[in-house]
């Protein structure tokens, strides 16, 4: 879908990117990527298979931002 819809350095936009799938099918296809998730452990399963698969590094080649640090985050 990525390959069919989108051209080299495209941007792709998953608004619900769950484990990273859509992601790591963008990195690959030498897409830029952007990815949304409410679930924090979502966000740290994608993280983890960015790195894994991908061999990028959090805080270097991603950023994982505005995850929830308490109850009181949750809540906004």
């Amino acid at each position: 879908m990525i390959n069919a819809s989108s051209d080299p350095d495209d941007i792709v936009l998953d608004a619900f990117c769950g484990c990273g799938t859509a992601l790591v099918a963008a990195q690959n296809l030498g897409r830029r990527w952007i990815g949304i998730d409410i679930s924090p452990t979502a966000c740290r399963v994608m993280a983890e298979r960015l790195e894994r698969d991908c061999g990028l590094r959090e805080k270097r080649d991603f950023v994982v931002r505005d995850m929830p640090h308490d109850e009181k985050f949750l809540r906004k």
